[in-house]
């Protein structure tokens, strides 16, 4: 099977020379920009916080990442919001040179712009509001909420979605004061407006994952009264939601998101069988799903969708496909066409169409850029701007003629680390055959989608939980049934039989160095300086009295070893094995738990634990064993942890 998927590949329609490169290709391109770059020493304050962001990337180490786009209101000027640098750069379009440049201490996801006005989301917890004058002079800030990473401005007020808080706050932009904080869905991350509604898109599913349906959400909030008036489910499987715009009328808002096909065993990916990638719009006189559309072709993935946007004249969408390195550019005349041809078709209903893969194959074009990580977009008149995450550059699209016609490079990029690569190629679907997914397809930022799924490692009819792979490299062995070794077995397992391709000799030790990297994102649970909360810290007090600590030991909260789970009655899907402990730390991000998804509620959980080891809990008790577990984090790398690697296992040894 591995041969012919790789010849297959080899016969891609489309795909550029580019992005059928091996692995050695890729290599001599990172020892070509050993070559070249220019490592700029004391150009760029390193972060303060030199800890990992949600996607486990360094901050600091001297990068440039264009993360999120902003035009200034006459056009001139282009601000870029830089994640690894942590940094805001004011380019200057006539000449493509930096006019003024902010720099933060923390990560900055996202810049926005009014009139003089420019708004930096930065930070992770206790992340802020920054307000900066055109010149790029602080003026002002706000503590928002955890990581915040999407800002929409309407009028006066300042709109901000705070991922890892679950809150989008309503921030008045002259007094720089918090006027309203609403409770949202799971992991807001990104937002637009249309009719005075503000929609939120949220990054991943927020119910049990048991239940048949499972789906990321779009929150709508009326911006007279900041209220949510109504959560949207988008089609069952839809994940990983990182873009969000409307029309120019305000009629229609769309998405983008992976459509995963959690039900079937990953047997193949021909036609889009695990992982296919889509836009859903959204009928905002309705506030309901219209119908969802894919983006890949027949035999051609458009792997990772990512920022999306719409032509003045509302005619094309404009879609970054970041796993792919592409624009694609869908035409929405010949969207309502096909539309038109399935309503007429008493055989088939608008929530087909996600199914039709060949739906959309006419309205759509397809252009290959020059760099990695395509992620962001602005459009300036009749020219697209395009983020280049790993380029460290910004693309200059010509929508006339759809074409590259320029590129800004913002800095020169130093030396590429083996981290560094292998963030790429954790996010690189030019990696898997035919493009429909990358690494990060089934495990975001390198955690997890809240899906089931059915791996083939452990035999047919074993859907469970997709794992983060935080610490998996020192937490052996890996997988919920521990069928891998280590981690470094899982990582070669992952290319060849759910990528599949056999190409991957190269890849593996970039990604293990990648993944090794990972350190948690502080915990929402705790309080904005790091410090565990009141009921946390009776909490602490609860796991060892209800001898937690037996099978989660500190540092890792996981005594590596395999039991037979108390979690299997909650199934009737699977025989009676044993489990690989999971690790605790950073188990606030991994929901919904237990290896079916069954709970969404760690309190819930608590209970059942408890009672299944023969004792009882009060509801605020169990309450504060749930917020401490909720809290675990990186209890330091003063534990003095040395990772050791063989051919055979992977090893921790505890000085």
């Amino acid at each position: 099977m591995i041969k012919r998927t790789q010849k297959a590949s080899e016969r891609q329609e489309g795909a550029p020379e580019k992005k059928k490169m091996n692995a050695r290709l890729i290599v001599s391109c990172a020892l070509m920009l050993l070559l070249v770059s220019v490592f700029l020493i004391g150009s760029l304050t390193a972060c303060k916080n030199n800890n990992n962001d949600q996607g486990g990337v360094n901050v600091g180490d001297g990068y440039t990442s264009p993360t999120a786009l902003a035009a200034s209101d006459d056009g001139k000027y282009l601000y870029v919001a830089d994640a690894t640098g942590c940094a805001v750069y004011k380019i200057e379009l006539a000449n493509g040179k930096i006019a003024a440049s902010y720099q933060s201490d923390a990560l900055v996801s996202d810049v926005a712009v009014s009139g003089d006005t420019v708004l930096v989301a930065e930070g992770e917890l206790g992340g802020k509001l920054v307000k900066l004058d055109s010149s790029l002079k602080v003026q002002g800030s706000l503590v928002t909420g955890h990581t915040p990473s999407d800002i929409y401005i309407n009028g006066g007020s300042a709109y901000v979605a705070n991922r890892f808080s679950d809150t989008v706050s309503c921030v008045d932009i002259k007094t720089m004061k918090e006027s309203a904080k609403i409770d949202v869905s799971r992991e807001p991350i990104t937002l637009t407006a249309a009719g005075g509604k503000l929609y939120v898109g949220c990054h991943l599913p927020n119910e049990p994952a048991n239940a048949g349906f499972t789906s990321a959400d779009v929150c709508v909030i009326d911006m007279a009264s900041n209220s949510l008036v109504k959560t949207l489910d988008l089609c069952n499987g839809a994940g990983s939601l990182l873009g969000i715009c409307a029309s120019p009328g305000g009629d229609y808002v769309y998405a983008t998101h992976i459509v995963s096909r959690y039900q079937f065993p990953t047997t193949q990916l021909d036609g889009g069988w695990i992982n296919t990638n889509a836009v859903s719009i959204i009928d905002t006189s309705s506030d309901s799903v219209y119908y969802s559309f894919l983006l890949d072709n027949v035999d051609l993935g458009a792997g990772n969708p990512w920022g999306i946007t719409v032509s003045e004249d509302g005619g094309s969408i404009y879609v970054a496909l970041s796993g792919t390195n592409q624009i694609c550019r869908v035409n929405t005349s010949k969207l309502k066409s096909l539309v038109r041809i399935v309503n007429r078709d008493d055989s088939k209903s608008l929530s087909d169409i996600v199914d039709m893969i060949d739906f959309a194959q006419d309205a759509k074009t397809r252009l290959t850029l020059d760099e990695a990580g395509v992620r962001s977009l602005q459009l300036v008149g009749d020219k697209l701007y395009v983020g280049e995450y790993f380029g460290g550059t910004v693309a200059v699209v010509d929508t006339e003629t759809f074409e590259q016609t320029d590129k800004i490079t913002i800095k020169e990029q130093p030396e590429m680390t083996d981290v560094r690569m292998g963030e790429l190629l954790w996010y690189d679907a030019t990696a898997c055959y035919q493009m429909w997914e990358s690494c990060n397809s089934c495990h975001p930022d390198g955690r997890a989608d809240g899906l089931n799924w059915d791996n083939l490692n452990d035999g047919v009819g074993t859907s469970k939980q997709a794992k983060s792979i935080l610490y998996a490299h020192r937490t052996p062995p890996v997988m919920l049934t521990g069928i891998r070794a280590n981690a470094e077995v899982a990582v070669i397992a992952g290319y060849r039989f759910i990528e599949y391709n056999a190409d991957y000799a190269d890849y593996v030790k970039y990604v293990d160095a990648y993944l090794k990297a990972m350190l948690p994102v502080q915990s929402p649970y705790l309080n904005d300086d790091g410090t565990l909360t009141a009921a946390a810290k009776h909490g602490k007090e609860l796991f060892a009295q209800f001898e937690c600590t037996t099978c989660h030991p500190a540092p890792y909260y996981t005594d590596m070893k395999m039991h037979l789970s108390k979690d299997l009655e909650l199934g009737d899907d699977w025989e009676y094995r044993e489990f690989d402990t999971p690790t605790l730390i950073e188990v606030w991000r991994t929901s919904p738990w237990v290896f079916n998804g069954y709970y969404n509620d760690m309190t819930e959980y608590v209970k059942f634990m408890v009672s299944k080891n023969g004792k009882s809990i009060s509801d605020a008790d169990a309450k504060d064993l749930a917020e401490y577990v909720l809290s675990i984090g990186n209890e330091g790398e003063g534990y003095g942890v040395v990772q050791l690697t063989n051919d055979d296992s992977t090893y921790n040894v505890f000085k």
